[in-house]
C-alpha cells in the first residue's frame, strides 16, 4: 500500500508530520494549513517535484508557502521513511532520484506563445502524452472563448498549433542535464 507524507520546498517532511495513507495525510495538512488550496495549472512546477518519483501533489498554504501531499518511496539500498520524533523528522528528506551532473535526461516541452501579447510560457513534461493532453486543454480552452468565436485552430502537424494568428503551441523532445 502507497504511503504519503507532507513536504516542504526543502524536501523536508514538515514538522509534526504523520505518515498514512493519502486521506490521512491530506486531512493533517488541511488542518495544519488552513486555507491551504492546491497549486494553480499557470504556476511553476519545482525541480523536486518533476524528478520526485513517486506521485506528488503541490498545494500553496495562506501565506503563499509551498507543501507538498508526497508518496513515500524506497530507493535502492535506503530503507522507507518512518515516523520519527518532531526533532528528527525537521531534517528528514524524502527519496527522490538522485541526478548528477553526467545524467541526460530527454523530457517533452511545451511552448505557448501570445504573439500580440509577447508573452511564452515553456512547461516540462516527463512524457509526450502529458504534454499533448496539456496543450489540447490549453487550446480548448482559448477556442471556447467568445473573442475566438468561429476561429478554428490550425495545426501545421500534431505537435504544432496556431489560433486565430495570435497563439503558437509547439512541443519538442529536448535534453535536459
Amino acid at each position: 500500500m502507497k504511503r504519503f507524507t507532507c513536504i516542504n520546498d526543502r524536501e523536508e517532511m514538515v514538522d509534526g508530520v504523520i505518515e498514512g495513507t493519502k486521506e490521512q495525510v491530506l486531512a493533517w495538512m488541511k488542518k495544519t494549513f488552513p486555507g491551504m488550496r492546491e497549486r494553480g495549472e499557470s504556476e511553476m512546477m519545482s525541480a523536486f517535484e518533476f524528478f520526485h518519483e513517486g506521485e506528488i501533489t503541490a498545494y500553496k498554504t495562506a501565506d503563499g508557502e509551498s507543501v507538498y501531499l508526497a508518496e513515500v518511496v524506497k530507493e535502492k539500498g535506503q530503507e522507507t521513511m518512518k515516523k520519527e520524533t518532531k526533532k528528527n523528522a525537521k531534517s528528514k528528506k524524502v527519496a527522490s532520484k538522485p541526478q548528477t551532473n553526467d545524467e541526460i535526461l530527454w523530457v517533452w516541452k511545451l511552448t505557448w506563445e501570445d504573439i500580440n501579447e509577447l508573452e511564452t510560457c515553456v512547461t516540462i513534461y516527463r512524457s509526450k502524452g502529458r504534454a499533448k493532453a496539456a496543450m489540447e486543454k490549453d487550446i480548448r480552452k482559448l477556442a471556447s472563448c467568445r473573442a475566438f468565436e468561429g476561429e478554428e485552430p490550425k495545426r501545421k502537424d500534431a505537435l504544432h498549433v496556431s489560433l486565430a494568428g495570435r497563439f503558437e503551441w509547439a512541443i519538442e523532445k529536448v535534453k535536459v542535464h
